[in-house]
Parts: structure tokens; sequence; C-alpha cells
């Protein structure tokens, strides 16, 4: 038996997925050869990957405590591990108050400032430059991503995951991240995490569309693994796991309600369970299927893919809940 655990992406609820794998682990006594992920599943498989040495129920125990005293927000300076948010006056002034570091907070405003008028400046020259249509100009000038600086998630991942320790180990890992100059998927393994390339593999299955920016790697930029293998279950198999634990953060479609008056962010979550869970529910049944035609013709010595699904019966949140790394919710989700 080759066991394998698949996490799936969806931001700050992927402690959800810190939960599972601790039940699992500690107490199903879950022995995984074999962790994928996309987005943050690809962060949680890589931290798993990294304290292989340690069993696995203690592996488990080790993520739980980096979710709560590396990700989560800090009181102490009021920012996550994950991100920080450009332009927040409000957030200035309490940060200075909080970690009494006037000065520092001062050159932190000084520099996203110059920060976003370089941005806008270079919008409003593409603007200016275009020949597209009014319309299309005008909605160009819109750059969510400059007001988030991901650089927390790079010093979180260099300073959370040992990635010699994820080349030199056993447990097979596989991230999948989205080449966003091609459109296809990429999935990375064990010897693709050095010390340079593997903070840029993990960053950039994590590099939510709009949110953050594409990552280079090897000459492709990359993005979020999710835009094409949200539940990264081939790759398990690929791997030949014959018992995989698959972990999403979305309800089945038929076990989640309608809003009665749907507004754009319920339209968009609707689209996103349909899509997550639709594809899952559609690849194991492909998986049963195929267990059925190979038994048919060679019963003797075939062992079936078992599958076991994990997933939440509700909505975890909204959407913005995903950017939600609040150590109330991070707590109440695992």
């Amino acid at each position: 038996m080759k066991e394998a655990i698949v996490f799936s992406g969806g931001g700050a609820y992927g402690a959800y997925e810190v939960g599972i794998v601790k039940y699992l682990l500690t107490r199903q006594s879950v022995n995984p050869a074999v962790y994928t992920g996309a987005s943050v599943g690809g962060f949680n498989a890589a931290l798993m990957v990294s304290q292989s040495a340690s069993s696995p129920a203690d592996a488990a125990r080790h993520l739980e405590q980096v979710w709560l005293n590396n990700v989560v927000v800090n009181p102490k300076t009021l920012e996550n591990g994950v991100f920080r948010l450009r332009g927040d006056v409000p957030k200035y002034i309490e940060s200075a108050l909080a970690s009494r570091d006037v000065p520092g907070t001062f050159a932190e405003f000084t520099g996203d400032t110059v920060y976003l008028l370089q941005d806008m400046m270079q919008l409003a020259a593409a603007f200016a430059t275009s020949k597209q249509p009014l319309v299309q100009r005008a909605l160009g000038m819109l750059d969510v991503s400059a007001f988030f600086d991901n650089e927390p998630l790079r010093n979180l991942i260099r300073t959370t995951i040992d990635f010699a320790a994820v080349r030199n180990s056993a447990t097979e890992l596989r991230i999948a991240a989205t080449n966003w100059n091609v459109g296809d998927v990429r999935v990375f393994g064990n010897s693709d995490m050095t010390d340079d390339r593997g903070p840029n593999i993990v960053m950039g299955s994590a590099a939510i569309p709009s949110v953050f920016p594409p990552v280079p790697i090897d000459g492709s930029l990359y993005a979020d693994g999710g835009v094409l293998a949200n539940t990264p279950l081939g790759p398990a198999l690929a791997a030949k796991a014959n018992v995989v634990h698959v972990i999403y953060l979305t309800p089945d479609p038929a076990d989640s309600s309608i809003p009665r008056v749907e507004n754009t962010f319920d339209t968009v979550e609707r689209m996103m369970t349909i899509m997550v869970s639709g594809k899952i529910i559609t690849d194991v049944e492909h998986i049963r299927s195929v267990n059925r035609l190979i038994a048919s013709v060679a019963p003797a010595g075939f062992t079936p893919v078992t599958v076991h699904l994990y997933h939440p019966h509700s909505a975890l949140g909204s959407l913005m809940g995903m950017l939600n790394f609040e150590r109330e919710p991070i707590e109440a989700l695992i």
C-alpha cells in the first residue's frame, strides 16, 4: 500500500487542511509516501515533506504550530505571515503604536507611497499610449496586486521549509503551478526544490491571480496552481499511490445552498464550488471506472486505487475570507 495526501488551494482556508491532516496522521495512523498540493496546499505539502525525518504525527503537529505561530496575524506587529497591504493608513498608525517603531513605520509608509505612485504612473502611461477602446483602457488602470506585498510569504517559506530536507526526503513531493506564459500545468518534485528555486516554486503555486504577481521560474512566469489543478489528484496517481486522501476546501455543490438573491461575489463563489468540487467528483468517478475495467480483465493481483475525500459540508466563508489570517478564524478552521 502506498498512501498519498492531496492538499487543495484556498488561501487562508488552507488551515482546514491542517486540522484534517493532523487527524489522519495522529489518530488514523496514516503514513503518506506522497504529498501533492497547489497554492496554499503546495505550502502545506512542502512543509510536511520537509519534516519527514520526524514521525508523521509530529510533522502534523509542527504544521499546526507554523500556522499558529508564523502564519496568523502577529499581535505585536499586526501583520500576518503571508502578505502586507500597502496604502492602509490606519494600519500604519496601529502598527506604529503596537511596535513603537515610528521611524520604521514611516520608512515603510514612504516606500509604499513611492511604489504605488510608480505603479500609477506606469498605468497612466499605458492608458495614454494604448489604442484600445476607452472602456478597456480604463479597466487597464485597475491593478489590485499593487496593494499586496507578498514579501512576507517569501520570508515565511524560507524560515519554515527546509529545502535540503525536501530534496533528500524519501517522501515524494509534487507541487502544481500554472505556467502563465503558455497556460499549462507544471508539476515540480523533490529534486526541483533547490534553495534558490524552491521558494519561487512554492510562491508561484500560491500566486493568486490579480492579488499576487506571477513568479519567474526557469525563464517563465508561474501563477497559482489552482487555476488549472486546484486539487492535484493526478500527480498522486502518477506517483503510483493506491490509497489517496484528498482534502479540498469547497462543499459538494448538491450540499451547498444557493443564495436567494445572488450578487457578484455569490455568483463567483458558486462557480468556484462547482468547478472545484465537480472536477474532483469527476476524477474520482473516472478512477472507479478504471478500477472496474482493469479488475474485469485482470483480477488476479490487481490492487485498485482507493480515494478518500475530506471536505466541509458548507462553505468555509466568503471569497474575502481567503485573505483573512486573523488568529480566531484560523484556529476555528484547524
